[in-house]
């Protein structure tokens, strides 16, 4: 079993032109064994990314916006790891590349439009801890004199 290096087609050991797309290929460019998508390092990379991601974004520290950027950056990242594969199979995307994608859009985009409230709540709790802190050296300090 190999597949096309240009639209990942299944096709037969021993032809030199796909017959999904026509892509014309030495047979030293089969490829044998899973698709591209399965047998490349992007599955993993971006799996890892967005559970990086996504267990930040769960934190209950009151450091929203923090995690918020952090989850930005390791979905946006998980999502422009896959965009050659998108790119790739300009043919028709597969199915579970579509899902994935539209995912990561829609995740990004809710993130993104809440960044706003997150850094004024990250502020406000900031503020009060500063302050908080502030209140009990005060206290400290005219309770030994």
């Amino acid at each position: 079993m190999a597949y096309c290096p240009k639209c990942n087609g299944e096709i037969g050991q021993q032809v030199t032109v796909c017959a999904h797309c026509g892509y014309d290929f030495p047979p030293t460019q089969l490829r044998k064994g899973l698709p591209r998508d399965w047998n490349s390092w992007r599955s993993p990379v971006s799996i890892l990314l967005c559970l990086i991601g996504t267990c930040f974004i769960l934190l209950l520290d009151a450091q929203h916006f923090t995690h918020s950027l952090v989850f930005l950056f390791c979905w946006v990242t998980s999502l422009i790891i896959w965009l050659p594969e998108l790119w790739r199979s300009r043919y028709g995307v597969p199915g579970r590349l579509a899902f994935f994608a539209a995912l990561h859009l829609v995740l990004i985009a809710w993130v993104f439009l809440c960044l706003p409230g997150s850094y004024e709540h990250q502020t406000r709790y900031n503020k009060a801890w500063e302050d908080r802190h502030k209140t009990i050296e005060h206290t400290e300090i005219h309770n030994t004199e």
